[in-house]
């Protein structure tokens, strides 16, 4: 079973509720309660020599570090494809769009705002297939948002939930998917701005809210968690639920793919981090508790290349991971 080692941490004065590495594995941003937003170095993957459990893990280098980055909490941010933009979300209902150059993490000009959210932007992604495409989603009206970064211009809302957006991912040839605490999935096509498809992960009149979603790099299976910790995998081109298991106590806040998709790591407020193994058989998946935080685990991000991950949690640290064995 796979060992992952805790190879450093960033200790912030609140909670960490995003964090997301840069597409050349070289960085990560966190953001937090506190407002703060830091840009991490990633260089401890590099290093050689012995873990030691019983050393506290050291504090990674910071390449940038903004106070006040919004009015309130940041709770979501991502880069798009090639790392030239990081865009954040917060409760102050604002998007902020940073631009980079190269792959130099000290942002490039001023900061800009993007204000067509009457809510709390709950989470932020970029279209694959236009990397300039920023998409957002949230609270108040439930609107998805898409803003072209080059007119800075809104382009379109999307409108199909009547609950707080939670998830986004983008997949595909401008396919994006969400989720939602109505209980919703909606299948987008970005071109159309139409829902190709929404269906529900429980016939139970107890509803469960979608926390966490995303799609395998094959592009032929979703992942999507709920607010009671099951999660489901949905085969998206036979249009059928493969398999739904339960692997956290709470909520499951976040849900990635491994970048050869061979496992699948989720994050749950029961503190908990545990690698699913997709390699199963007879509908059966193996899953490994890898990581555990003090408090709510609130996200995980995969290294572009590696098997290595970062976390954040209520608990107010941001963790660096590392596969000792497989």
């Amino acid at each position: 079973r796979p060992l992952f080692a805790n190879i450093a941490t960033m200790n912030a004065s609140q909670a960490v509720r995003t964090v997301a590495f840069h597409p050349n594995g070289e960085a990560f941003v966190v953001g937090s309660n506190s407002r703060v937003l830091r840009i991490c170095s990633a260089e401890l993957l590099h290093a050689n020599g012995e873990f030691d459990p019983n050393v506290p893990p050291p504090e990674p280098r910071v390449f940038f570090f903004r106070e006040r980055h919004h009015r309130g909490s940041i709770y979501c941010a991502n880069w798009n494809r090639s790392g030239e933009l990081l865009a954040t979300g917060s409760n102050d209902k604002s998007v902020k769009l940073l631009r980079f150059d190269n792959n130099d993490f000290i942002p490039a000009g001023s900061v800009q705002d993007f204000n067509f959210h009457d809510g709390t932007v709950r989470d932020v992604t970029f279209d694959t297939d236009h990397s300039s495409f920023l998409i957002s989603g949230g609270g108040g009206d439930c609107a998805i948002n898409i803003i072209d970064c080059g007119s800075e211009q809104l382009l379109t809302s999307l409108k199909g939930h009547s609950a707080h957006v939670l998830a986004l991912y983008s997949w595909g040839y401008q396919k994006l998917i969400s989720g939602s605490t109505d209980g919703v999935v909606c299948m987008w096509d970005i071109n159309s701005g139409k829902c190709a498809k929404t269906f529900k992960l429980s016939d139970s009149p107890v509803k469960q809210g979608i926390t966490s979603l995303c799609v395998n790099h094959s592009n032929n299976l979703a992942a999507m968690g709920r607010e009671d910790g099951v999660c489901v995998l949905y085969d998206i081109k036979a249009d059928k639920i493969l398999h739904t298991f339960h692997p956290h106590n709470e909520d499951c806040r976040s849900l990635r793919f491994s970048p050869d998709s061979r496992y699948l790591l989720s994050a749950s407020y029961d503190g908990t981090l545990i690698l699913t193994d997709m390699n199963g058989y007879e509908n059966s998946y193996p899953s490994f508790v890898v990581g555990q935080h003090a408090d709510k685990a609130l996200k995980v991000s995969w290294h572009p290349e590696q098997y290595a991950f970062v976390s954040s949690s209520a608990d107010g640290e941001a963790s660096l991971w590392k596969l000792l064995t497989v």
